[in-house]
């Protein structure tokens, strides 16, 4: 069949090329993607964050109306430097505004007992160590949401080092006026879900048990590792309920990461954004409430294999 009729390309001996090429190249996209051995993408080893961190004993208090009786908020330090550091104890007092930014609260303005009050350094803290900064008593009555900035010197062994002094900030704390309307009462269950029945998970679900004492709607958000959720809004009555948080199983099974995975820093929100409970929930090795110990590839994948 002549490839040129009377100064014509034959339209048919190209059509024949076209399809020819295209059952080749498939057939080479289909040979190194089903025969051809995958590379497995190994985790990165996870080490510890170096650093100074700073935590609260506890992260939520009362207000109380009798002054002898107000709560004492504990800072420890964790050095996980390889230096050995001093305290310098609370270096500022910082308060969350309504536009979500940080106010000092000045030396000038505070006044007892409402700002920081008998301030003793505690000793020396070694690499590794956690301490609890010795004597540090806070009363503070307004209500809101807190943090301190936490000040420390490096170990020098010689003058001309450096002498300056560095900062580290807490976790965040709440001063309520009232006792929670709801709390955690840190009981968790965990299920998982498989839609279309293929074996794979759609879903791992971690079901957060909270107390109720004022009826309302709620809601919860907090991480699962590096998987974020929050859950709708939830109109509650009183007493003991549960409340889920969905994570997807193929954000899962995109992270390529093994279990088993951490809840943690869980949110207890109402229906006007408020804050009524927090839950850091290091609770074990301080990486919080653990799950079974999943494969990613368990989960139902972005794309059909």
């Amino acid at each position: 069949m002549p490839f040129i009729t009377q100064g014509k390309a034959n339209l048919k001996y190209i059509l024949i090329v076209v399809i020819l090429s295209a059952i080749v190249g498939g057939g080479i996209l289909a040979y190194q993607f089903w025969w051809l051995p995958k590379q497995e993408i190994e985790s990165p080893e996870v080490k510890p964050s170096e650093g100074v961190f700073a935590r609260t004993n506890k992260s939520t208090y009362y207000q109380h109306v009798d002054l002898d009786s107000i709560e004492s908020i504990e800072v420890s330090l964790k050095n996980n430097l390889k230096e050995i550091i001093f305290s310098d104890g609370i270096a500022n007092t910082e308060k969350k505004s309504q536009d979500g930014s940080w106010e000092k609260l000045s030396r000038e303005s505070c006044v007892p007992p409402t700002c920081i009050d008998e301030l003793r350094i505690p000793a020396e803290i070694k690499p590794g160590e956690s301490k609890v900064v010795d004597g540090i008593s806070v009363d503070i009555l307004d209500p809101g949401t807190y943090r301190f900035e936490i000040g420390y010197y490096l170990k020098k062994e010689t003058l001309q080092e450096d002498q300056s002094q560095k900062t580290v900030l807490s976790n965040k704390f709440i001063v309520h006026p009232e006792m929670l309307r709801a709390k955690f009462t840190g009981k968790f269950s965990e299920e998982t879900i498989d839609i279309n029945a293929n074996g794979l998970y759609d879903f791992l679900i971690i079901n957060v048990e909270i107390n109720v004492t004022t009826s309302g709607k709620y809601y919860i958000h907090g991480y699962l590792s590096d998987f974020y959720y929050e859950s709708p809004l939830t109109i509650l009555k009183e007493g003991i309920h549960s409340m889920p948080l969905r994570f997807d199983g193929q954000s899962i099974r995109y992270a390529q990461t093994n279990g088993p995975y951490y809840l943690h820093d869980l949110y207890l929100e109402t229906e006007d954004d408020n804050t009524t409970d927090i839950l850091f929930l290091e609770i074990k090795n301080e990486k919080g409430y653990e799950t079974k110990p999943y494969r990613f590839v368990e989960f139902e994948p972005l794309f059909a294999d």
